[in-house]
């Protein structure tokens, strides 16, 4: 790949095309973005997640991706190589102004295109937010995903404020310049 760096169009294009894909030689694919992190001492495993077609964190704006937040996730090779397969032949052209969590996530759950892949598995929003966490860290999970962004902005709602209560053990990371216990 001749990428230093990528804009987020970038990424998302790269991420739909067979390009990226015809390299993944396995059944499941973990997408792990540089703003992802795992928490090594979660009680929850990655296995517990593989029986998704795709998973990642729940976010605001959910109602519109069905898997979760792209990030951090979790895909089928399979179906995602499927439906980039339709794609790039024209077939699912509607799901173009998508970005690549949310083309996978309606791709799976239309099923691709007219249905021949039969509707992905896709978690509820319970799986989701013992998968990953975002933008809200409120919970333990396996994993965090934009831990820099759309924070609650009361002090008491801080990320250190509310890991302390719920996380015994940390594990720092650099953020905004400062050491901040982030995940176990």
């Amino acid at each position: 790949m001749d990428k230093d760096n990528f804009l987020a169009i970038d990424y998302n294009n790269f991420a739909k095309s067979m390009d990226f894909w015809k390299h993944i030689t396995t059944k499941k694919l973990l997408i792990f973005q540089t703003d992802s992190m795992l928490c090594g001492n979660s009680h929850f495993t990655l296995d517990e997640f593989e029986k998704f077609d795709f998973i990642g964190a729940r976010t605001p704006w959910d109602f519109k991706l069905y898997g979760g937040n792209g990030g951090l996730s979790v895909r089928d090779t399979e179906k995602s190589t499927q439906c980039v397969l339709d794609y790039e032949d024209g077939k699912l052209e509607n799901l173009r102004k998508y970005g690549e969590d949310g083309f996978f996530a309606r791709c799976f759950k239309l099923g691709g295109h007219n249905g021949r892949l039969g509707v992905g598995k896709l978690p509820t929003d319970s799986d989701k937010d013992r998968f990953a966490i975002q933008n809200y860290f409120n919970r333990p999970a396996f994993g965090a995903h934009q831990t820099s962004v759309q924070l609650p902005r009361k002090p008491e709602r801080s990320i250190p404020s509310i890991l302390s209560r719920i996380w015994r053990s940390q594990v720092n990371i650099q953020f905004f310049k400062k050491s901040i216990p982030l995940c176990l």
